[in-house]
């Protein structure tokens, strides 16, 4: 089946992916894919200084994706219309069609950086999951789209 999906410019920030269809609330929009690269290896190649490694997902304790085209350029936002669950993008709500499809970074383990995403609720800043606020973390995980590498690491996990 092929993915409701295309890429084209973005006003947050160069290219972006947008919906090629309306795409319902629970939908599997894609699947977020490339190639896996253990931790090791990853930390290896920066430290290289060799720049094969772009946008790693990290999708396991011990495991990143170094994501392909076109799901290297889904944007950040702090009010998304998907998340990541079991390495599927997933529509969080409604999305219209020709909408820019983005997911919150902070969703994951990820390096900071300056948000400037445009949302009314932005926060001027993304950095990992234990750094957006609790009722964001409450909702991220009430939706399923926390990896359970971190679900493990939060307080109170059980683990």
């Amino acid at each position: 089946m092929t993915e409701p999906i295309y890429v084209s410019r973005s006003k947050i920030k160069g290219e972006g992916v947008f919906a090629s269809r309306d795409i319902k609330r629970g939908e599997v929009v894609c699947k977020m894919k490339g190639e896996k690269i253990p931790v090791g290896k990853l930390h290896k190649v920066s430290q290289s200084g060799r720049d094969i490694v772009v946008d790693p997902l990290q999708i396991s304790q011990t495991e990143y994706v170094n994501l392909a085209r076109p799901y290297v350029v889904i944007n950040h936002s702090c009010d998304p219309n998907c998340g990541i669950r079991q390495g599927n993008l997933v529509a969080i709500k409604k999305i219209s069609k020709n909408e820019e499809i983005t997911y919150d970074y902070s969703s994951t383990w990820f390096d900071g950086f300056n948000c400037n995403c445009g949302s009314r609720i932005c926060r001027g800043h993304v950095g990992d999951f234990l750094g957006i606020s609790k009722s964001v973390q409450r909702k991220y995980i009430k939706l399923g789209i926390i990896p359970d590498f971190i679900l493990k690491t939060l307080p109170n996990s059980g683990s």
